[in-house]
């Protein structure tokens, strides 16, 4: 199942240019509210001048923009198939892109997702899990209750932050271990598993 994700990376469409550009803004972001970045900053750590920016980006919001554009692809591909695995009762780790794709990308996952301000990233893969789990839902028990909203919300937020804490941890348990716990909490309650 993991197939679908070969071809993914953060960067996946990137040139090495722009890939300069993304890694050095990061680096940067990392330490400043983007109100203090300026494009020479980018520029000069990424060892490039101001006109190779403009060929590639507006301006610093227009970057940053099209970083998370990139998560939310990913984010959305992300959602449709850990909602299916759950649905259809499979293991979860087998929906998810392997290890070496949370690795590869940890350093835009540390800024974007695990430091608070810094990125839409978060309501993004919220939003998306929302969605899929509503499509899988539609025309069954989902109507316009609001009940229903606090439940998806809820469900959401807790498969969120449990993914950014195990990212702010550095993935200090396996990828098998994380995606059973979610899986396991999703689908039983987090009440049952402290029973258990």
């Amino acid at each position: 199942m993991k197939n679908y994700y070969n071809e993914i990376s953060i960067l996946e469409t990137t040139n090495k240019i722009e890939k300069k550009i993304i890694d050095a803004f990061i680096e940067i972001y990392e330490n400043k509210p983007i109100e203090k970045i300026s494009i020479k900053m980018i520029t000069d750590l990424a060892g490039l001048n101001r006109g190779t920016f403009y060929l590639h980006y507006l301006d610093i919001y227009d970057l940053l923009e099209k970083i998370e554009s990139k998560f939310h692809n990913i984010s959305k591909s992300i959602a449709f198939y850990t909602v299916n695995a759950l649905f259809n009762n499979e293991i979860i780790e087998n929906a998810l892109p392997n290890i070496e794709f949370y690795k590869s990308n940890i350093k835009y996952f540390k800024v974007l997702l695990c430091m608070k301000g810094k990125s839409n990233l978060e309501e993004i893969m919220k939003k998306e899990l929302k969605k899929s789990l509503i499509e899988k839902y539609e025309n069954t028990t989902l109507r316009n209750s609001h009940l229903n909203e606090y439940a998806l919300e809820y469900i959401s937020s807790a498969q969120v932050a449990t993914i950014i804490f195990w990212i702010k941890n550095d993935m200090n348990i396996p990828l098998r271990d994380i995606s059973k716990l979610m899986q396991n909490l999703a689908t039983n309650g987090a009440l049952n598993f402290f029973k258990n």
